[in-house]
């Protein structure tokens, strides 16, 4: 996180968040690191806020927030992900590829802009009068797959099945606009607002 000012009444703040992962399929002493995956991915999340101090009762504040994943899933052992995978029923040895892989991402990106003013003696009361709007977009979508899968006894092969990859996803808008004031009289403090 940077924070900055470039005089008293005009600052920034910029900051950023990433994880990086990587989960593995738990083992077991009869599958070949091939058909074992590896979940991995990361997601920057990014955040400017600027406030400028307008006059001594009014505060304006400009805020843009996003987060950005993607996650994919390999094998372990680093070989390719799509390919055949085999299970022989007679020992319950699984060779080949993992079962199933995908690549996805989500993300959000988001801006909101407030302005504050406050008075100290308005209507017979301290007032926090804020106005702002909110916009943020995003969504998700990934694409699915599940290797075939065959079934053997020793070397002869049984059955099986396949099933072709498949795309899943969405998107999203929002906007938002709202009044508040949080009223301030002697010990009470009371807050109205409306929101759209």
């Amino acid at each position: 996180k940077l924070n900055y000012s470039f005089n008293q009444n005009h600052r920034i703040q910029v900051q950023t968040h990433d994880d990086f992962y990587e989960i593995p399929e738990r083992a077991t002493a009869r599958t070949a690191p091939s058909a074992l995956w590896l979940n991995s991915g990361h997601n920057p999340s990014p955040g400017v806020l600027y406030t400028a101090v307008v006059n001594p009762t009014t505060v304006f504040e400009a805020r843009y927030s996003g987060f950005y994943g993607t996650a994919d899933t390999l094998p372990l052992n680093g070989g390719p992900k799509i390919g055949r995978r085999f299970q022989d029923l007679d020992t319950g040895n699984i060779t080949g590829a993992p079962y199933y892989w995908y690549d996805g991402k989500s993300f959000k990106t988001a801006f909101a802009g407030k302005v504050t003013k406050y008075a100290d003696n308005f209507l017979g009361a301290q007032h926090d009068f804020k106005v702002g709007v909110q916009y943020n977009s995003g969504g998700g979508e990934s694409l699915n797959g599940y290797n075939d899968y065959i079934y053997t006894y020793g070397s002869t092969p049984a059955y099986g099945y396949t099933q072709n990859p498949y795309w899943s996803g969405g998107r999203m808008r929002g906007l938002g606009v709202y009044v508040d004031d949080t009223i301030r009289k002697g010990r009470l403090t009371l807050n109205v607002g409306l929101r759209f």
